[in-house]
């Protein structure tokens, strides 16, 4: 996974100066991956379309982790974690650790979607309980594999928020502007339908 810690090269200075972390594919199935992304005292960091995937058959694992991060913006990323453990883990102490998390794919095969304070279910408990991605979804991302983290899942096409910050994707292709996919791969769908013309 991708661990920041705090130093001058992982943290952002003031809102206007922020360190990004964009478009990045984090897959692993160690048995000893305990996270995807890991935040710990940085501030300003923007978290901005990652998609991350944990397939380890572990519950302890977690896609986002974070730790006394302040002024963080965490948006259209895919934290999926089919092996059973959170995709997000949000330990609170400053109080205002993320500044705004939305439209994210939070996806999880076990029991727990994520921790805040306490751990959460699914989705609508999550939202009830940190006020955050009101417009997040909870979807298995159907990846190509587990390590080829494009997907095609027509749900996450044209459900991120336009960012002026990442243009481009994981593959330097061109993202919608106002309405991007959620996570690192910007794709498109097919608009015809395939269907029985006739039975023979």
């Amino acid at each position: 996974g991708i661990r920041l810690s705090p130093n001058g090269d992982s943290q952002g200075t003031d809102d206007s100066n922020p360190f990004m972390l964009a478009n990045n594919f984090i897959s692993s199935g160690h048995p000893d991956a305990d996270y995807g992304i890991s935040t710990t005292f940085c501030p300003f960091i923007n978290v901005y379309h990652n998609s991350v995937n944990l397939w380890t058959n572990n519950v302890n694992t977690n896609c986002f982790i974070t730790f006394f991060s302040q002024s963080q913006r965490v948006v259209n990323n895919i934290f999926s974690n089919p092996g059973g453990g959170k995709a997000y883990q949000y330990t609170f102490f400053f109080g205002d650790e993320i500044a705004e998390s939305d439209h994210n794919n939070l996806y999880t095969s076990g029991a727990v979607l994520g921790n805040f304070t306490s751990n959460h279910a699914d989705l609508a408990a999550w939202q009830a309980a940190t006020n955050l991605d009101a417009n997040s979804l909870s979807i298995d991302p159907e990846f190509i594999s587990d390590t080829d983290l494009h997907t095609a899942n027509i749900l996450l096409d044209n459900a991120g928020k336009g960012l002026t910050t990442v243009l481009t994707d994981f593959d330097g292709d061109i993202r919608d502007p106002a309405t991007p996919d959620i996570g690192a791969d910007e794709f498109s769908t097919s608009n015809e339908d395939a269907g029985i013309a006739t039975i023979a």
